[in-house]
């Protein structure tokens, strides 16, 4: 059973979306405060000679017009962007503009009338006692749609969301509804089932219809996807350049506390990358991660956060994700006139992380976040072989 909510302009059917609705109102689906002769207290439209012509009392007679009109929408002379429920109310955007040249009582009288999504447009009585061709149409809502229209969307993984035309002409969406099961395509899953060597793992990856695919077969390295191998000299360095994007983004760490840290309360999300580096030498390393400038002359001293992971299997829940290694760095090693990430204008700007510790042959992932949400861009991941043993 469908709920109905008494509503400026009648009633509106609300099933699993509520609404809060403002804007346009039962005696005034359009915004009457511009006629020349100002609006009287019944909200109709008054001309300059004190006559007013009112607009269809479009909240009263709902229940009338919906009966007259089997359901159909009236026609406002702009394409209805969302269908309307044929068992809810509809729309009654108020009798259309007169027709130009017709007969009209007072010169002088103004009349408004409803056009595109909320809009409003004026004919005048002139001097000849007929009225003039309605002026352009005015505060129309861009992408607008027509009040009580529904229609549904895409959301999340490969989900659908309700959404409904309020009465100020704009859509609001309700909840997004996912299939049971649903995942994120493009995302890897692993496993170890089957697999002899703990730094292999069969994989299998999420699809396009949000569902996955069977394991792969084999065991192999994960795969990722940003890949760096140590200097194999002491004091060499070697780098990339990665990007800080909103499109991959994940629960900041709480870096009040070392590794392995919770996830920060309250949750906040901050754009993140990693990168798998290897040490395919013969001995242990030591090693330190820092953040430097990007390339590009101009760019940032973006304030940045680092963290690593003894494996190269990246995290899959909150519970991986807060057993870090080594970190949170939030600052870089040295002081701001003598520091390896080269900060000028703060030293908790761009991070470092020493005394990482790589056996011989092995992986680790190291993480870079942005400090906060809003940062992003580019910057350089280095590190630096600072022992061998």
């Amino acid at each position: 059973m469908l709920r109905m909510l008494k509503l400026g302009f009648g009633v509106l059917v609300a099933s699993a979306l509520p609404l809060a609705y403002a804007g346009c109102t039962a005696d005034s689906p359009v915004d009457n405060s511009q006629a020349d002769g100002g609006e009287g207290e019944d909200g109709g439209l008054e001309s300059d000679t004190g006559t007013t012509t009112p607009l269809a009392d479009s909240g009263k007679d709902s229940g009338k017009d919906s009966g007259k009109d089997s359901g159909v929408s009236a026609d406002t002379g702009a394409a209805d962007t969302g269908p309307v429920d044929s068992g809810g109310p509809v729309f009654d955007a108020g009798p259309p503009a007169p027709t130009a040249g017709s007969a009209c009582a007072t010169p002088g009288m103004i009349q408004k009338s409803y056009c595109g999504f909320c809009g409003f447009q004026e004919s005048v009585c002139e001097s000849n006692m007929k009225w003039s061709a309605p002026g352009p149409c005015q505060g129309s809502v861009a992408g607008g749609c027509t009040p009580y229209g529904t229609r549904s969307s895409d959301c999340g993984n490969c989900g659908t969301a309700p959404e409904v035309c309020t009465t100020t002409c704009a859509w609001v969406k309700g909840a997004c509804t996912e299939p049971a099961g649903a995942c994120k395509p493009g995302t890897i899953e692993y496993t170890t089932a089957g697999c002899a060597n703990p730094d292999e793992f069969k994989n299998r990856t999420c699809d396009t219809t949000c569902k996955y695919g069977a394991f792969s077969a084999t065991c192999a390295a994960p795969i990722n996807a940003n890949k760096l191998t140590i200097a194999s000299t002491v004091g060499g360095i070697v780098k990339g350049e990665y990007t800080l994007a909103n499109t991959q983004q994940l629960k900041r760490l709480d870096d009040s506390v070392p590794c392995p840290a919770p996830v920060d309360s309250p949750v906040s999300m901050v754009n993140y990358f990693y990168v798998e580096v290897l040490n395919a030498t013969a001995q242990t390393a030591t090693v330190t991660a820092y953040n430097m400038k990007a390339a590009a002359a101009g760019s940032p001293e973006l304030d940045t956060e680092i963290w690593t992971y003894n494996t190269s299997l990246a995290p899959m829940t909150d519970a991986q994700y807060g057993m870090c290694a080594k970190g949170i760095a939030d600052d870089c090693t040295g002081t701001l006139s003598s520091n390896i990430c080269g900060n000028t204008t703060a030293n908790y700007n761009m991070a470092a992380q020493d005394n990482i510790v790589i056996p011989p042959g092995k992986k680790i992932l190291v993480y870079v976040a942005g400090y906060g949400s809003s940062v992003a861009g580019k910057i350089t991941l280095a590190i630096k072989t600072d022992a061998l043993m």
